[in-house]
Formats: structure tokens, sequence, C-alpha cells
């Protein structure tokens, strides 16, 4: 999506520019959708329009007045806060009381409307503005397109497909680990999570992370002991506790063999 400086159109009788058009992406669930914008329709004053359709559906959203859109002979009014689609096609006029202090934006999308909505947006409305604001003096877009993306979802027909359970035993391996560590927890708890017998855990286990499971929970307490002691300033026998140990003699003897283990085996990884 290319920048731009918004022109302010006013007045029915002013000749809509459209030598210069930007294009960006909504994305609603995994829906992907075409977003039009034009110069001076992205945020502008509201003025009477004559009778007009368009190639694609066009939503407005109102930050302040109330402007009425008219279809058919059917008034639709939209006051601040509020947004409205209109299907592709669908011939209508609009109209506001007061045009000095009705200010909207305006885009189209292909969306595929089966009639007119409304829709209330509360303070995305508000929200979306800012990052409009935000977008024209700085052209940051990403704030922009995930809004853009939030108005679109309120008229999207579809709604996005619901969470899915999945079963992933890396995942859980990699979970257990790093949240239990500091429990007294054996290899038969991973194995029930893991839905396995204890030695078809602990293979896959080892296969997952290199070590064996109590190995794997005296890396995780050595190492994240150190980063308490490095990074949060406590004691190593406060430490030593947090992480899991009931004594700071038994933390020590961990210690002690953990790094005797890892020199050993760094010394057969480079010789």
């Amino acid at each position: 999506m290319s920048n731009y400086t918004v022109k302010t159109i006013k007045g029915i009788d002013a000749i809509k520019d459209y030598s210069e058009m930007s294009e960006m992406k909504a994305y609603v669930g995994e829906s992907e959708y075409r977003i039009f914008l034009q110069q001076g329709f992205f945020q502008h004053y509201v003025s009477t329009s004559n009778l007009h359709n368009h190639r694609y559906s066009e939503i407005h959203v109102v930050k302040s007045g109330i402007i009425d859109f008219y279809v058919n002979g059917e008034c639709f009014r939209v006051p601040q806060q509020q947004a409205v689609i209109i299907p592709a096609g669908v011939y209508h006029t609009r109209k506001c009381q007061d045009e000095e202090n009705t200010f909207v934006c305006a885009f189209q999308a292909d969306i595929e409307a089966e009639k007119i909505q409304t829709a209330d947006l509360g303070s995305v409305s508000d929200l979306l503005f800012e990052a409009i604001e935000n977008y024209n003096a700085k052209g940051e877009c990403r704030r922009l397109s995930s809004l853009v993306s939030l108005v679109c979802s309120s008229f999207c027909a579809t709604d996005p497909k619901p969470p899915k359970p999945i079963y992933d035993r890396e995942f859980i391996i990699y979970e257990f680990f790093a949240n239990n560590y500091d429990k007294d927890v054996t290899l038969s708890d991973i194995a029930f999570q893991l839905r396995l017998s204890e030695k078809q855990a602990e293979r896959l286990i080892i296969k997952t992370t290199g070590m064996s499971f109590r190995r794997q929970i005296v890396a995780k307490r050595i190492e994240n002991a150190k980063i308490l002691v490095e990074m949060e300033g406590v004691s190593l026998a406060k430490a030593a506790e947090m992480v899991g140990y009931q004594s700071y003699s038994g933390f020590w003897k961990a210690l002690q063999t953990y790094e005797a283990e890892e020199n050993i085996k760094y010394e057969n990884q480079t010789s």
C-alpha cells in the first residue's frame, strides 16, 4: 500500500479524483480481502451525493455526525462510531444535515455483501481514525491493516473457523519441562500427558531434547538458577530453593555434576 496525501473534497459539484488509487489487504480468519482506497476517500468530510453505485462493496465508518443512506426509498441512518456496508452494484445516495461536522473514512472491499448492514464499532472506530492519522503522518500501516480487517470482520458472511484441537507431543514436552522443572515430577507424569508408556516417553524425550527425563529436569533447574542469580540478583541459596531443590547442598552437588558432564561433552565435541 503506497502512502499519499489525503485531499479533502467537499461539495456536490467537486470532481472526484481517481488518478491515484491504493490497495491493501484485509484478513478475516483464513480469508483475504482486497481493500481499495482513492485519494480523498480514506478520510474526509461528507457532502450530499448523487445517485451512484460501485464495483465493489463500499464501507463507511462515521467518526462524527450522522449520515443517511437511501436505497430504493429506504433510509439507513449511520451515527458516529458505526459503520455501514453497501453491496457492490447497489444504487444509493447519501445525505447529512451538518456537512461541516460530519467526518468519515470510506473504502471499497471485495466482500460479497448480500444486503446493506450496519455495525456498532464502539472504540474500534476511534482506534481506526488514530491509525489513519498515524499512517498519513508516518506511513505506518501495521495497525491500520489490523483495524481495517477488524471493521471488515463485522460484515463477513462466514465466521472464522474456530480453533481446532491438535496433538503435538514435542510441544507437550517443551511446555512440561518449561513449567514443571521446579516441582517434584516423575517420568510417569509426562508419560501420562504424552499418552505413552514410560519407556516410549523416555525415548521421545531423548529424541526431542537430547537428554533423558531426569537430566532435562536438572538442566532446567541449573539454567534457571543461573538466570535468577545473574538477572534477578537473588542469592544462590535462594535460587536453589526457587528452582525446586530442598537443600542448598543438594543443589550444589547437582550443579557440580552437571557442569562436569557438560565440560566432558564439550571436550568430546571439540577433540
